[in-house]
Formats: C-alpha cells, structure tokens, sequence
C-alpha cells in the first residue's frame, strides 16, 4: 500500500490455542504475559497464552489503538520469535459475534480473498498474514499485517472526517476496487434491498426485516431500481 487513501482492505489472522510450557527467549516461559496483558479479562489472556505457546513467540503490547467500531481490543504489538527479526502487527482480541455462524472464518474469509484477487492488488493493497488462523471458543486473536508498514505515515479511513478528505479517498479506492480487484467488471441491475443483502452477506437473517427498517428510514423505496457491481 501506498498512500493512506489507498488503504481499505485488511486482513486478519487467528491464533489456535495449544497447550504446554515453551521457554521464552528472555528465560522466563511463553505462558508468561507482558504486564498490560495481565489486566485484561481471563478469556483474552487464555487465547494470548495459547498462542505464544503453539507458535513459540512472546507477544509484546507497545500501545493500544482506538477508532474501531467493532467493540473488539485493539493494541499495535511485536512479535518475537527465537532467530528471527521482531515483528510489529496490529493485534485484535475479539469475542465471537452473532455472525459467527458463517461457513468461514475471517482469517479464512481474508485469504479467499486474498486468492480471488489479481495478484498486484493483493500484494500492494492487502496486508500478508504473518501467522496462521485459529481460535478459542470464546476470543479470536487476529494479527494484521501494518499497513503501509507504519501507523505514522498511514492511517485508517476513519481518521479522516472533512468532506472534501472522504471524497477524495471513496474516489480512489472506488476506482481501485473497479479497475484494480475487479478488472473484469460487470454491472447488473438490482433493487435497493437485494444490494444490502448482497453487501451484507453473512451478517443479516434470510428476510431480515431491519433492511426494509433501514430503507425506510433513509427515504429509499425498496423496490427502486438500483445497481450491482459483482466480483468476476
């Protein structure tokens, strides 16, 4: 990635849960949590233990990060692994949600795709997994890849909030979701409610009503016309 409008896709990665004593790099044991780690609640602490354990890495908080909206904890952290150079990532402890229930899991969801993608696109615009997914029964450990290699340098969509800014980066990443993920584009006509569920996906009910809540309220007649732009 290489400018902060260019950055909208991410990517996530959870961590399986094993069990067992590894020796840390520093002489104490993988089981052994970075102080800000020992505040959180016992099920956050559980997955971070697991999976420094199975992957033989110490996991070290440097700062917790705000702005997300998904209610999940947040920290920009590294990873350290016996031989090799420390690795920052953005670290995601998130409890399972209602939408659980789909076929795949985000990790699986973010390398189907990363794989559907042209291969320029994904390796410019959609950050690597530097750890294979997994997860607990109750919390998911993601590890993002930093976008843009720096969280100085580039930032999230919602950091921006003056109109003339979000045109200018919905511009762009509309043009790079067009031209550069879906070169063979195809436009198909749709109503306004057949686009949401499209969008939407695993996260509504077959006929969830709160669609037809939702284009009421924003004045939408549901069976106006519209257009889809599916992936080819």
């Amino acid at each position: 990635m290489r400018s902060a409008r260019d950055h909208i896709l991410g990517q996530s990665v959870v961590v399986v849960l094993g069990i067992g004593i590894v020796k840390g790099m520093d002489g104490g044991t993988m089981a052994d949590l970075a102080g800000p780690f020992t505040a959180l609640p016992d099920a956050y602490q559980r997955v971070l233990r697991d999976a420094q354990e199975r992957y033989e890495i110490e996991i070290t908080p440097l700062q917790p990060l705000s702005g997300g909206r998904s209610g999940a904890v947040l920290y920009l952290a590294s990873l350290r692994m016996a031989g090799a150079e420390v690795e920052h990532v953005v670290l995601k402890l998130d409890t399972h949600r209602p939408w659980s229930r789909s076929d795949l899991d985000e990790g699986e969801r973010h390398l189907a795709a990363r794989r559907s993608a042209p291969t320029e696109f994904a390796d410019r615009h959609m950050v690597r997994m530097p750890l294979d997914p997994v997860a607990t029964e109750e919390v998911t450990a993601l590890f993002y890849g930093v976008a843009g290699d720096s969280l100085h340098q580039y930032r999230p969509l919602s950091a921006y909030g003056y109109p003339p800014q979000l045109r200018s980066a919905f511009s762009r990443v509309a043009n790079l979701l067009l031209q550069g993920w879906n070169p063979m584009v195809r436009i198909v006509g749709a109503a306004p409610r057949d686009l949401l569920t499209a969008w939407l996906g695993y996260r509504t009910e077959p006929g969830e009503s709160a669609l037809d809540g939702l284009l009421d309220a924003c004045g939408v007649p549901p069976d106006s016309e519209g257009i889809l732009v599916p992936r080819v």
